[in-house]
């Protein structure tokens, strides 16, 4: 049986788990989605529940991100906690459109709540699994959480050392209104 593509008939009422690793390029990542380093453990609970399929897990590994402060590059460990609803093509009343990767618009859902399709009797996880790293991406990924960035004249990089240039005065947007107020006008 191949992890990323179950067979649902392969299913028993007590659920199946499956466990491995997977690599980026089995999930197609690409490098502007995330940069893998090595694979990623995978460990799903597929169980029926009435006409859909529950998929829940972990998946575990490292992506190598940049530092918005100080520019370096760091691996940052992942661990992500994967719940997803896979429904039979045609099974769902009431769907509005089919998004990419086999995702279901379903009406009155929220967006997290949305199913995946899959057709026959095979489930293609890798699509939802692609997401969740996706998702995972930090907004504003710091090497470590002191880290002190660069100096935006010269570039040292803080974390090293301290330069010479001259430290400018934290830019304050009511430094005019302080000017009104110096020369006394009200």
């Amino acid at each position: 049986m191949n992890l990323l593509t179950p067979r649902v008939s392969d299913i028993p009422r007590q659920g199946l788990v499956l466990r491995g690793d997977v690599t980026a390029e089995e999930l197609g990542l690409s490098a502007g989605d995330a940069l893998v380093q090595g694979s990623l453990a995978v460990v799903l609970e597929l169980v029926k529940l009435g006409n859909c399929i529950r998929a829940s897990g972990l998946l575990e590994g490292l992506i190598l991100r940049q530092c918005v402060r100080c520019l370096k590059d760091f691996a940052d460990p992942l661990s992500v906690s994967v719940e997803a609803e896979y429904v039979r093509e045609g099974a769902l009343r009431g769907a509005a459109d089919v998004l990419p990767h086999g995702r279901v618009a379903a009406f009155g859902a929220d967006e997290e709540d949305e199913p995946y399709l899959y057709s026959a009797d095979e489930i293609d996880l890798a699509p939802m699994l692609r997401e969740q790293v996706i998702l995972a991406e930090p907004m504003q990924p710091l090497c470590r959480e002191d880290c002190q960035g660069l100096c935006g004249v010269c570039g040292q990089d803080f974390n090293v050392g301290q330069c010479g240039c001259p430290q400018e005065p934290a830019y304050s947007p009511f430094r005019v209104l302080q000017r009104f107020r110096d020369s006394g006008m009200d």
